[in-house]
């Protein structure tokens, strides 16, 4: 009897207290779920174009000669008056990016035969933008005879500079989304549980696009035209609300 009279007394305390034996810790559980529920996800964005200042140029030399030695030996003193020009320019980060020296055949009668050796030197350069075109121009003059190609980017001090402008806008952007979004649904933002960045970077003009390399009679200099490239960013946001 005094131990079935215990067991009302334990009944009677839980129920006197709103507790239900055996349901109390399910809905704590519960509600630890609940609140981690409710998260929202986040994408914030945000770009700025930023002035090219520097061009990097890759040009070449290339003969065609009937014998290997001679080819050779030409493309060298042509790409060594290229360089020079080059150097008396003032032009930075000069270098040989390759070589090259193959054999050309033709067909004669069904038989294929050699037609002769082709030697092609490569060089690379940065310059200033404003300085670009008068420097291929005089490598051409020295002997250059393909222009492998140019791109164009920013200083990198202003690049650096535009991207912690961008990061910053694009967390503030995911921030600004989020609200538009709590709001329209009647809901409130706690707090920002963490922040991912997704990707950060820039994108230059391509050879021909954004910066342009043209020649014509009516110019005394190649133009090239700087354009710019764009810095950009994006964040996720992990959103408490």
């Amino acid at each position: 009897m005094s131990g079935l009279l215990i067991l009302g007394l334990v009944f009677a305390l839980f129920f006197s207290l709103g507790v239900e034996p055996g349901v109390a810790s399910g809905r704590q559980e519960a509600k630890v779920n609940q609140d981690h529920d409710r998260v929202l996800y986040v994408t914030g964005a945000a770009r700025e174009q930023v002035p090219n200042s520097n061009a990097q140029i890759s040009l070449g030399v290339e003969v065609r000669r009937e014998s290997a030695e001679d080819a050779h030996r030409e493309a060298a003193e042509r790409a060594e008056r290229v360089v020079s020009v080059l150097r008396s320019l003032g032009v930075r980060e000069l270098s040989t990016t390759g070589l090259q020296l193959r054999v050309e055949h033709r067909t004669v009668d069904g038989s294929r035969e050699i037609a002769g050796y082709v030697a092609v030197n490569t060089v690379e350069f940065v310059t200033d933008v404003d300085a670009a075109g008068e420097a291929i121009d005089q490598s051409v003059s020295a002997g250059a005879t393909r222009i492998q190609g140019i791109t164009l980017r920013p200083d990198p001090a202003l690049l650096s500079e535009a991207m912690k402008r961008v990061e910053r806008a694009a967390a503030r952007d995911g921030v600004a989304r989020a609200d538009r979004v709590l709001v329209e649904l009647g809901l409130e933002r706690k707090e920002i549980s963490s922040v991912r960045l997704i990707d950060s970077g820039y994108i230059s003009p391509q050879d021909g696009r954004g910066g342009m390399l043209m020649r014509a009679e009516a110019f005394d200099t190649t133009p090239v035209e700087a354009g710019t490239s764009s810095a950009e960013a994006r964040v996720e946001l992990r959103i408490r609300y």
